[in-house]
């Protein structure tokens, strides 16, 4: 249970339940297992997975099973009525969150990070599974990404005008193609790397910093 995706990187949120959970999984008893987001193919024995491990469409029908453990892969903030399944459960967080990101030069990495927090809280998204963060490349060298995407280990990828114009955008900009060569800076760049048909967030804009969301899309290799 605690190598459970690490070969993805999924991180758990917690490690209080990790033992007993384990224990449910050794002694054959009811583990549910919901997954909202991440690598499908977790799976990587020659064996078929075992009968008490029984994956659930949705975490409601998982509490109506009412199993005695439960492991759980999203990542989004779990709501009030479903923690009933990390009474002995474990909340795993994949790495399937992307940052494009655009901001003016010296934006201090304190506003960057402050407009990520919010703007995760307000989608109800987990940080542990921000995957990357992408811009555009004339922002490769801004201190303000760089310290964040060090701080938080997050992978920076950048890319030319050309790549993000590739990328089909619903608010393309003449003002930021002028400036930069690109109609869009957030949106192309996170669509791009996720390989997402759409945004979770389109384009938002707080003081000095712009922000778009994409989940990736894992049944494409990101680029």
């Amino acid at each position: 249970v605690d190598l459970f995706g690490a070969q993805f990187g999924w991180m758990w949120e917690s490690e209080e339940k990790l033992t007993p959970v384990s224990a449910s999984v050794v002694n054959e008893e009811h583990v549910a297992i919901v997954q909202e987001a991440g690598e499908k193919n977790w799976w990587m024995y020659d064996r078929s997975m075992p009968d008490n491990l029984k994956i659930y469409p949705t975490i409601d029908e998982a509490i109506m099973a009412k199993p005695q453990a439960a492991l759980l892969i999203t990542d989004r903030l779990i709501e009030a009525h479903e923690k009933v399944l990390l009474e002995n459960g474990v909340l795993y967080r994949p790495k399937s969150i992307v940052l494009g990101i655009g901001c003016n030069r010296g934006t201090a990495m304190a506003e960057i990070e402050q407009v990520i927090d919010e703007t995760l809280a307000e989608l109800c998204l987990s940080k542990k599974s921000v995957k990357a963060v992408a811009t555009i490349d004339l922002k490769k060298n801004e201190t303000g990404l760089l310290e964040l995407t060090a701080k938080h280990n997050w992978p920076f990828v950048t890319y030319t005008p050309d790549q993000l114009n590739e990328i089909p955008m619903q608010n393309p900009s003449e003002t930021v193609f002028k400036y930069t060569g690109a109609y869009g800076v957030s949106e192309p760049a996170a669509l791009r790397y996720t390989n997402a048909k759409e945004l979770l967030l389109e384009k938002k804009k707080s003081g000095n910093v712009t922000i778009s969301i994409a989940r990736v899309n894992f049944e494409e290799e990101v680029r």
